[in-house]
C-alpha cells in the first residue's frame, strides 16, 4: 500500500474540513442561525476554491 503524496493529503483535508463546514452551514442556516453561518460558510468557500485550484494543476 502505497503513501499519499503531498497534495493528495492536501486534497483530502480540504475535502473532509469542506464537508464538516457544509454540514455546520446547513445546520445553522436550518435553526435561522444565520450570522453563526457566515464563518463556516467562508470556510467551505475557500476549500472549494484551493480543489478546484489543484484540479488545474494536474
Amino acid at each position: 500500500m502505497e503513501m499519499p503524496s503531498g497534495p493528495q493529503v492536501a486534497k483530502i483535508v480540504y475535502g473532509v474540513v469542506g464537508v464538516l463546514c457544509a454540514y455546520i452551514v446547513t445546520d445553522r442556516l436550518v435553526a435561522a442561525e444565520w450570522s453563526l453561518a457566515l464563518w463556516p460558510a467562508v470556510i467551505l468557500a475557500w476549500c472549494v476554491y484551493r480543489l478546484l485550484d489543484m484540479q488545474d494543476d494536474e
